[in-house]
């Protein structure tokens, strides 16, 4: 199971973004070449852009390229001596979790709350839209579990080799 949603979590974006630019190739060949132009294509360019954005949250999670703020890590070190990573580490944590569950919470009401509304191209419900925030923050939410995991599992093992 860990595998396939791995699988998931990394190629799945991958295959958003391809999508992405077929769609816009093949809308600026189609203008450029034949003259004709499709209205959906720039819709759901921008769709899938924002599907990208949330769905890929949890891969760049999971390779730690999320943006991070150094300062705020070299102060907790530098007053919380000893434990200070372990403390900083499940602070993080826990903001993160805390975050991602109103961010769920959140997304799925703006979902639930744009059922009536339709896109202008594809006329298509904004929910489907909208949907990517709750799936997203799912997402980020599994890999930071995940991670409370391997935490926990490490510190075991570290105590038994200590003993």
């Amino acid at each position: 199971m860990k595998k396939v949603y791995a699988f998931i979590e990394q190629y799945l974006p991958y295959a958003v973004f391809l999508l992405i630019s077929v769609v816009m190739l093949t809308q600026v060949f189609m203008r450029s070449l034949f003259g004709v132009s499709f209205s959906w294509s720039i819709e759901l360019s921008q769709y899938l852009n924002v599907w990208l954005t949330f769905i890929g949250i949890a891969y760049l999670r999971k390779i730690d390229a999320h943006i991070k703020i150094e300062m705020f890590s070299a102060l907790i070190e530098k007053h919380l001596p000893g434990k200070s990573s372990e403390v900083y580490i499940f602070i993080k944590k826990g903001l993160n979790i805390i975050f991602m569950l109103m961010l769920l919470y959140f997304g799925f009401e703006m979902a639930r709350r744009s059922w009536g509304l339709r896109s202008p191209a594809m006329q298509i419900r904004q929910t489907f839209l909208y949907m990517c925030v709750p799936i997203g923050a799912l997402g980020y939410l599994i890999r930071d579990i995940l991670d409370i995991i391997e935490i926990a599992k490490s510190e075991r093992e570290a105590k038994r080799e200590s003993k």
